[in-house]
């Protein structure tokens, strides 16, 4: 069942970027990193190092894609699909986002644990200050085993600054949830990602990261936290964009 939904998001996120005319855009990421810290704060594959791999369609403001990671050890979560559709669109100096995922955790042939959630993100569109945005996801439940439903939200502000032939890219923000799965709702976390992206060639990029969270006051206190403790994570990640017309290769 897992194997025909993946397959259905993947083909609807084919018919969405493509055109008659237009070329498709595509964008490959794969990323190294010391574990895999999630969205919501905890480190889901226990300290081990994870592989990413990313693949993004694009075509005017539709994207879509799936995001892979994989690692070693029992972790729960070491292999995980996330195919997703988007929609991205510009007023004036305004940039709103919305994005569908679909998470295939653990096995593909099981969806009892399995969750969507729905992302919508607002952020301001000057490329030479701090662009502050507000972003929100809503949880959903898929099966029995699923997370239960509920919501994060989070308050940053984003940077990029020309570094030579590079740029240097800074995220900070604080994340807010109501409490899915038995957790303590209030403030979670305190998370800052800075990555350099060098471009190798016309083609190839690769962007050393490093992130650091640190969980907030509450979070220490609570009695079902999403986090405990600090929070260090290098990665190292390369890109490459390809474009093709439809109907050629």
């Amino acid at each position: 069942m897992k194997k025909i939904i993946v397959f259905v998001l993947i083909n609807a996120c084919t018919v969405l970027c493509c055109g008659n005319e237009s070329d498709i855009s595509v964008y490959v990421k794969h990323t190294l990193s010391r574990f895999y810290l999630g969205s919501v704060g905890a480190d889901f594959s226990d300290g081990n190092r994870s592989l990413s791999n990313e693949i993004t369609l694009s075509k005017g403001d539709c994207y879509a894609g799936i995001w892979m990671a994989t690692g070693p050890g029992d972790a729960k979560y070491k292999k995980d699909w996330d195919p997703y559709i988007g929609f991205v669109h510009q007023i004036s100096f305004f940039r709103y986002e919305a994005t569908a995922t679909y998470f295939v955790l653990s096995n593909l042939a099981r969806m009892n644990d399995d969750l969507w959630s729905f992302d919508q993100k607002i952020s301001s569109t000057d490329k030479h200050a701090l662009r502050p945005y507000v972003k929100i996801r809503a949880f959903n439940k898929v099966g029995s085993r699923s997370i239960e439903s509920g919501w994060f939200g989070w308050i940053g502000c984003e940077n990029r600054q020309p570094f030579g032939k590079a740029d240097l890219n800074t995220d900070l923000s604080v994340a807010y949830s109501d409490g899915p799965s038995g957790k303590t709702p209030g403030l979670v976390y305190c998370r800052l990602t800075t990555g350099l992206s060098y471009p190798l060639t016309k083609t190839l990029t690769v962007t050393p990261s490093l992130i650091y969270q640190v969980p907030t006051a509450n979070q220490r206190h609570v009695r079902s936290p999403f986090v405990t403790k600090d929070q260090f994570v290098w990665g190292i990640s390369i890109g490459y964009p390809l474009c093709f017309k439809k109907g050629t290769k």
